[in-house]
């Protein structure tokens, strides 16, 4: 996963997350990266190869919800799409 800094809507800075990271981890990752680097930044953008997992602030306005409820969506979707009932359907 990468994390990208943005700055009036393009890219001002990357750092590449550790292989394996979770989600979560890459998120609450990122919000830390972000206090440590110099210089202004108008938000930061968390990314698993080609799919936006986070952006904060969200483009449409609304931030994305708190890490924990991230993290409640993203465990209640896996297990949905895993549960051998909904397959069978």
């Amino acid at each position: 996963m990468r994390c990208y800094f943005v700055r009036d809507g393009h890219i001002a800075g990357v750092e590449v997350l550790p292989p394996g990271i979770s989600v979560e981890d890459a998120i609450a990752r990122a919000h830390t990266l972000s206090s440590k680097r110099k210089g202004p930044f108008d938000g930061l953008e968390v990314w698993d190869r080609g799919r936006a997992v986070f952006r904060h602030p969200d483009p449409g306005g609304e931030m994305l919800a708190p890490i924990s409820r991230l993290a409640s969506l993203l465990a209640r979707e896996s297990s949905l799409t895993s549960s051998p009932s909904l397959a069978a359907e």
